[in-house]
Parts: C-alpha cells; sequence; structure tokens
C-alpha cells in the first residue's frame, strides 16, 4: 500500500533546524537539564511520525501537522496586557499565566500562596538554569521518550510550572493555569513541562485552559507529570479551545500512591488534530483513578482520546467515563486501556465511552480494551454509538420548544454526565456556556 502520509518532510526537517538554533542557548542551562535534552534529541533523530500503519494512530491522520514548517515564537511580542483584555474562565482562583509558552509572574496571582508557606511553587525556566534537588528528584521520571511526541517537548521545552501542594494543605480555590497563544505570522511550537506533587493528605484543584487570541497556529505540546502521596485528593480539570487551524498534543502521567485519589476530567472544543494522552498508574493499596473526557468536533477536526488505567497493587477501583458529539465531517478515537497485573487483586474497574453523531459523514472509532493478570477482578466495558433521539425531541417541541433549541437541549442533557461530578458549580455553568456556544456556531 501507498504511504498515506509523509513521514519526516518538513516538520522533522524544520524540527532539527530549530535545534541547530537552540543547540547553542543550550549552554546557557544546567548540564543536567542540557544533557537531558541533547541526549533526547539523538534518540529523536531515530525516530519517525506515526502513520496509518502504526496500530496506536491507525484512525488518526495526522498530514497537515508533519507538513508544517515549524519555527519558534517571537518572544517580543509577548504584552501579557491581553490577558486582560478577555474573559478567559472568570474563577476565583490563583492564577498561573503563560503566554507563548513563557510564564508572565507579572500578571500571575500565586504568591499569595507561596507566602503563606502553602506551596511550593517555581517556573521551569527558573528551574532550567537552577535545578533544585526536589526539580531533579521528579524530573522526567515518568515521561516515555520512545514516543515521538513526548521527546519533542522533551527536547524543545522552556518552561512550565513545577509545583507542590505540602503535607496536609487542603487549598480553597482552585490553582488556574491559562495558556494563551497568538500573535505571531508562521505556526510556532510551544512544548510546556509541568511537575506537580500533592504530599500526605493534601487537597486540591487545578485547572488547565488553553485558549488562542487570534488566528495564530500553533502547535501546542504538554506533558504533566503528577505524583500523588498517600492520602491525597487532585481534582485536574483541563479545558481546551485553541483555534481550528492549531495543534494540541498532551500527555498527563499520574502515580498515585496508597489511600490516594485522583480525578481528571478533560473538555476539547477546538484544534484542527487533538491527541490527549493519559495514564494513571494506582500504584499504592486503595488508591483510586477517575477520568472523565467530553469533546465536541466540527468541521474536519480530528479528536484522539487515549488512556490507560494500570492497575499494579490490590484493592484499587477506577473509572472511565468519555463522550463525543460529533459533526459535519470530524472524527473522533477513543481507545481506552485497563490494565490489571498480576498482584493486583480485588481490583475494581469500569470504562465507558458513548458518542453522538450529528452527521451521516462524521466517525467515531472506538476501542475499549482489557488487559487482565489477576483472577479476583471486577472490570467492565463498554461503548456506544448513536443520534438524537427522534422520539425526545418531538416531545420536546410539542411543548413549544424549537427545533435547534430542543436539540441542544438534548446535547446537553447527553453532555451533563461528563461535567456533573465537577465541585465548581461557577466552572460547571461556563462549561455549558461553552457548549451551548459551540452548538450555535
Amino acid at each position: 500500500m501507498q504511504e498515506i502520509i509523509k513521514i519526516d518532510y518538513p516538520v522533522k526537517e524544520s524540527l532539527k533546524n530549530l535545534f541547530d538554533s537552540y543547540n547553542c542557548e543550550l549552554n546557557n542551562l544546567n548540564s543536567f537539564v542540557a544533557d537531558y535534552k541533547r541526549n533526547v534529541y539523538e534518540l529523536f533523530k531515530s525516530q519517525t511520525f506515526p502513520t496509518l500503519k502504526d496500530e496506536e494512530w491507525r484512525y488518526t491522520n495526522i498530514s497537515s501537522l508533519v507538513n508544517l514548517k515549524l519555527s519558534f515564537p517571537d518572544y517580543k511580542t509577548h504584552d501579557g496586557d491581553i490577558y486582560y483584555q478577555n474573559d478567559y474562565l472568570n474563577i476565583d482562583s490563583y492564577k498561573i499565566i503563560f503566554y507563548n509558552g513563557k510564564y508572565l509572574k507579572r500578571f500571575s496571582t500565586i504568591e499569595e500562596l507561596i507566602k503563606k508557606n502553602l506551596i511550593v511553587f517555581s517556573s521551569i525556566a527558573e528551574e532550567l538554569k537552577n535545578p533544585s534537588d526536589e526539580f531533579k528528584k521528579y524530573f522526567a521520571s515518568l515521561v516515555d521518550n520512545t514516543r515521538i511526541f513526548n521527546s519533542i517537548n522533551s527536547i524543545f521545552f522552556e518552561d512550565g510550572y513545577f509545583i507542590k501542594i505540602k503535607e496536609g494543605v487542603q487549598l480553597q480555590k482552585p490553582l488556574l493555569a491559562i495558556y494563551l497563544y497568538g500573535n505571531q505570522n508562521s505556526p510556532f511550537i510551544s512544548p510546556i513541562r509541568n511537575i506537580l506533587i500533592a504530599e500526605n493528605n493534601s487537597k486540591a484543584d487545578i485547572i488547565e485552559a488553553s485558549f488562542n487570541i487570534d488566528d495564530s497556529i500553533v502547535f501546542e505540546n504538554n506533558i504533566v507529570e503528577y505524583f500523588g502521596y498517600e492520602g491525597s485528593e487532585i481534582n485536574f480539570i483541563k479545558l481546551q479551545q485553541n483555534n481550528k487551524e492549531s495543534f494540541h498534543y498532551s500527555d498527563l502521567i499520574a502515580e498515585i500512591n496508597a489511600n490516594a485519589k485522583f480525578n481528571g476530567y478533560v473538555f476539547t472544543f477546538g484544534s484542527q488534530i487533538t491527541r490527549n494522552e493519559a495514564e494513571l498508574k494506582l500504584n499504592g493499596e486503595y488508591a483510586s483513578g477517575h477520568l472523565y473526557g467530553l469533546f465536541i468536533a466540527k468541521g474536519k477536526t480530528i479528536i484522539d482520546n487515549h488512556t490507560q488505567m494500570s492497575h499494579i497493587k490490590p484493592n484499587c477501583e477506577s473509572n472511565q467515563l468519555y463522550k463525543g458529539i460529533l459533526f459535519d465531517r470530524s472524527r473522533g478515537v477513543f481507545r481506552g486501556r485497563i490494565r490489571v497485573e498480576k498482584n493486583a487483586q480485588k481490583t475494581n474497574a469500569y470504562q465507558s465511552n458513548k458518542n453522538l453523531l450529528m452527521s451521516e459523514f462524521a466517525t467515531i472509532n472506538s476501542k475499549p480494551q482489557l488487559e487482565i493478570f489477576a483472577d479476583d477482578v471486577k472490570c467492565t466495558h463498554g461503548a456506544t454509538v448513536g443520534q438524537i433521539d427522534e422520539n425526545a425531541l418531538f416531545y420536546l417541541r410539542t411543548r413549544g420548544i424549537d427545533k435547534e433549541n430542543a436539540r441542544s437541549m438534548l446535547i446537553l442533557a447527553f453532555a451533563n454526565d461528563a461535567i456533573e461530578n465537577l465541585y465548581n458549580e461557577n466552572l460547571k455553568e461556563q462549561l455549558r456556556t461553552i457548549i451551548f456556544r459551540e452548538l450555535s456556531k
């Protein structure tokens, strides 16, 4: 069969050219980081981009991405005031603002937590020049650089956040990281590396939100390494609303220890191609991990969610619920895997993927998977694909509701399961508003 997409050219050549110009900058970084980046680059040179022949990418054609010529953003155009000219998630929170991949301290409001000694915080840009012992301990301990998009991040990331929530601390307001992109004349790459640590019995809510302020084309490539210690509880919410010309790749790798709880939510409403990957490692008894996802795809966009729930120790539970709403000629992909290791007896795991097709041309490829090596477990999974219930639509119309509003109400009811578990009522309402806005476009 003829190769469907180009593998290396021109995106890989442009990345090689960027590294040649970036290589001299590595001399300004601590050798611990610089050596790591150079070693990963040697790996990257032998890697190829996935094609439809690769099992993990067989439904996601990335030809429009691999044919890009990428540049670095022009940081001279930094203007954090743009943040105050737009209403990006009006939530009472401690804010961490990034613009084109750079941390803007003067517009962030996290200093209060640092002064009260509730958290440890530093920008990754600071750690690259003078890494702390804790940064060295956690950095890159979970990332798999055999995957090419991860290696790209590892080579080129320059900023992000390092956050440790101290033992016993329960934050009353969420931490909100906002990533803004814009004011660029050519497609650019923006890789961010984040490290998040929840010490024993700590509790916090983390929100990450991505927005374009204009039509600039960004290849957003974000990695989060998360470490949850005994008794900790984290709600991690990710909202992606880039423009329809941009590209988004993210990888969340979470290690969850004994009696710890992690709730992950991902809401995707933008980008030409989106690939969300998440792996939760339940690495202590009575740990629990939950993943909820909702996406709305329009036009010819592709939204691809890949998850893995790894049960390593006994008596753990997990839950996955992903929902997709697809219009026009869009494509959705869901591959969710539950892996239960030999020693992970008494595992309780559930997985569900449900999808609404709003067009005869929209497609969804769903592949729930179980890999079970223990014998005393309870694991279930399933997937459904359907359309709007015409009887329910007719019922609403007989009550005087016009067709479009009736349809929107039914779609919102379908989506509600994915957002209902959110604790923050303000965020819930804003997500419902975003969904209505997407439906009305």
